[in-house]
């Protein structure tokens, strides 16, 4: 799928958060229920576009008060922690600025335990509780907003200037902004990305010039 209009994309993603509907017997009419097939489905998009994650789609979903961290992503390999939060509203619908930027901003939240254990579910605390470890062992973390909403040039200006603060501040911070447009790009990515994978490849390797690796992955390091 090389080319997706934004009429397609807008259809197949109704449909596909539909299907989940159906899937998670949840009533696509609920607002509620049609929020968590949304964020569902940006997992599973965000699992196909990166296939070396150790985290699940379904695995990544947090429960109840989340902290305003809708999915949680982990992997250890290369030390990177991605946390997304995702709005389904009315195709176009202006972005609320405010919404975004504080997302944006949890970092500093994220690395107080105390105040993730006093106002986190269990899942987020979870998901959360160890952030600043994770910091100290020089993770990354990329912060993802994905909506089928549409960002305005303040919105964008907005996150430039975090992203920029982040950098000043040698901050492993990263922070992405998926709009509507954005989002269409994403998921035509995650496509290509995913069909691009062959089921088996076959090497010739040369007799004791290569070794075999379990753990955390499945690796052939070769000479």
């Amino acid at each position: 799928m090389a080319k997706l209009t934004p009429d397609d994309f807008q259809k197949h993603l109704t449909d596909q958060v539909k299907e989940i509907c159906v899937e998670r017997a949840w009533n696509y009419d609920d607002g509620g229920h049609r929020g968590r097939a949304f964020q569902l489905w940006c997992a599973r998009t965000y699992s196909n576009y990166d296939q070396g994650l150790d985290t699940d789609a379904e695995d990544a979903l947090i429960d109840g008060h989340d902290l305003g961290a809708d999915l949680v992503f982990e992997d250890a390999s290369r030390k990177h922690l991605v946390i997304c939060q995702c709005k389904h509203v009315r195709r176009g619908a202006d972005l609320v600025e405010a919404e975004v930027t504080d997302f944006f901003r949890r970092h500093e939240l994220y690395k107080d335990r105390a105040w993730v254990r006093k106002h986190g579910s269990k899942s987020a605390v979870e998901r959360l509780v160890h952030y600043a470890d994770f910091l100290a062992e020089e993770w990354k973390v990329t912060y993802c907003f994905f909506s089928t909403g549409k960002a305005s040039d303040r919105t964008l200006q907005s996150v430039d200037a975090i992203n920029a603060g982040y950098e000043d501040a040698k901050q492993p911070v990263t922070c992405a902004l998926y709009d509507f447009t954005a989002l269409k790009d994403f998921y035509v990515r995650s496509l290509s990305l995913e069909d691009s994978i062959p089921e088996s490849v076959e090497l010739q390797l040369a007799s004791g010039r290569w070794v075999q690796k379990d753990t955390p992955h499945p690796t052939v390091v070769a000479i």
